[in-house]
């Protein structure tokens, strides 16, 4: 097993100090640079000073936060990034032809199409927000549409007289589709 990685001490910037190993590894997903991490867990670190454990354990929890934070950022402009030719074919449906293609075309930055897009936009007096407006909508609508099947099913297992739920029914997101 490989020891824990090194960071630069607070109090002296040429010794390395030991990542505690009672902090855990940090929570890094895939693709993210464990480097990066430490990178900023020494500036912080070296910014603060911290004199015993629970400044240690702050720092971590502030490090672990920020990072957390921008992570979150990343996710969402790349999930947007993503989803974006959706949301252009379900805005430019009713504006043009051939939207799904244009959609595609231009989620590949083709130029001919982005300024298509562009003016499509324009000319039914929007602008590139409602596409991703369009976006956050497609990306929050499943999660949306498992709620309401879910509720659409608590309803239909409700008896009439009581209104209490009858007893030993499982939910099946599928018979809640079906509306039974």
């Amino acid at each position: 097993m490989q020891s824990p990685p090194t960071v630069p001490s607070a109090t002296d910037h040429t010794e390395p100090v030991r990542r505690r190993d009672w902090a855990g590894e940090p929570g890094l997903i895939l693709g993210e640079d464990a480097q990066g991490y430490d990178e900023l867990l020494a500036q912080v670190r070296r910014a603060l000073t911290p004199r015993d454990v629970m400044e240690e354990m702050w720092i971590r929890d502030v490090v672990d936060l920020a990072w957390d934070s921008f992570r979150l950022r990343r996710l969402k402009a790349n999930l947007l990034r993503v989803r974006a030719s959706n949301a252009v074919w379900d805005v430019l449906g009713p504006l043009v032809r051939n939207a799904y293609d244009l959609a595609q075309k231009w989620h590949a930055r083709d130029e001919a199409a982005v300024r298509t897009v562009d003016a499509a936009l324009k000319s039914a007096g929007m602008s590139m927000d409602a596409v991703m407006a369009a976006t956050c909508a497609g990306c929050t609508s499943l999660r949306f549409s498992r709620r309401v099947d879910y509720n659409r099913y608590c309803d239909s297992a409700k008896t009439k007289p009581t209104g209490k739920t009858q007893p030993k029914q499982r939910f099946n997101m599928n018979s809640a589709r079906k509306g039974s």
